[in-house]
């Protein structure tokens, strides 16, 4: 058969059961209870419409039998977020009951874990200003016989969560001592990458600078190479003649021959290797300045990786001084409602 909802008549905790029995024993209390009661607890402490009206119907006995079910998750069960539920849910119907708001209080902070508590301090803004009203509103509920002991366990709480805190503060501390000593590592980096390309900007402008003289002096070879190759030629013809009128017999012009034979090829050959020297030059040249231009480009490239990598450091120091100077302020409101509640 399927099971229905109903409501201990003795806790008040959520329960299902089996409609078609007589009784049954709540899961949370231990308790004894008549089925159809329990079904009917559920249907009268449950919202209804009436003219268009929500009508919740609690009374005293309602409130205890629900603290208790909080207290026995709390403190039994160690179901600190149910119970924190059902405390929460007293509240809206018993403002003025201590143990609404100690019980809120002390399944809220998991049994005053300060550690937890710190955690939660720090990971939701909003968190501490409603542990701070649950604190406020517990002392001002307390019995005056209670109000000395809740205020020494408190603040001894509250000591602790401020040292929980500061240990995390001295932690933030340590990585934005390590973030500042990376972007400086960082930067430092990218500053020697800058230099690397400044220095390949330097060996191109020299290299371009070169090619700039090689190709002037080659323009300057071209023509005395073309003059040479003139003058050389009728040098040349004129030595072939003498040698062969020397051969001949025709005199004797072997010397002169030679001289001019020498005059004729010597400056061409000379000039022709000198241009040739001033073109490989150049290529050469020309082929490393594009070899450069890659480095460049790679190092450039580089740079900026670096570059951004220093300034995502740089950002990470600002975001750790942020939740150093966040952590302190909590540090600094706690601080004040230890004042406020030290006996």
């Amino acid at each position: 058969m399927p099971l229905v909802e109903a409501k201990c008549t003795n806790c008040g905790a959520a329960l299902q059961v089996d409609d078609q029995k007589d009784a049954a024993v709540c899961q949370y209390c231990n308790s004894a209870f008549i089925v159809e009661k329990a079904i009917q607890n559920y249907e009268i402490h449950n919202s209804y419409k009436i003219e268009n009206a929500n009508i919740i119907i609690h009374d005293e006995k309602s409130v205890e039998n629900r603290l208790a079910a909080a207290d026995k998750y709390m403190n039994q069960l160690k179901e600190y977020d149910q119970a924190y539920g059902i405390y929460a849910e007293v509240e809206k119907y018993a403002p003025d009951n201590y143990r609404v708001w100690y019980g809120k209080i002390a399944s809220g902070t998991e049994g005053f874990n300060a550690g937890l508590t710190a955690g939660k301090i720090v990971n939701n803004r909003g968190y501490y200003k409603s542990l701070e009203r649950d604190i406020a509103n517990a002392y001002t509920t307390a019995p005056a016989e209670e109000k000395t002991e809740f205020c020494r366990q408190i603040t001894t709480f509250l000591e602790s969560c401020n040292t929980a805190l500061d240990e995390v503060v001295c932690d933030c501390v340590t990585e934005k001592g390590r973030a500042a000593e990376q972007e400086l590592l960082e930067r430092s980096d990218a500053e020697a990458v800058k230099k690397s390309i400044k220095d390949i900007d330097k060996n191109i402008r020299k290299m371009n600078s070169q090619i700039s003289v090689f190709e002037v002096l080659d323009k300057v070879v071209g023509v005395f190479l073309k003059i040479s190759l003139v003058t050389g030629f009728f040098a040349t013809f004129v030595g072939i003649i003498g040698a062969f009128m020397t051969v001949l017999g025709s005199g004797d012009y072997a010397l002169m021959t030679v001289f001019l034979l020498f005059i004729g090829i010597a400056p061409t050959v000379t000039l022709f290797i000198l241009h040739k020297f001033f073109q490989i030059k150049s290529s050469y040249n020309r082929k490393k300045i594009n070899k450069e231009n890659f480095r460049k480009s790679a190092t450039s490239r580089d740079a900026f990786s670096k570059e951004e990598q220093a300034r995502t450091s740089g950002q990470r120091v600002q975001n750790v001084q942020s939740r150093i100077d966040e952590y302190r302020t909590h540090m600094k409101n706690i601080e004040a409602t230890i004042q406020k509640y030290r006996v």
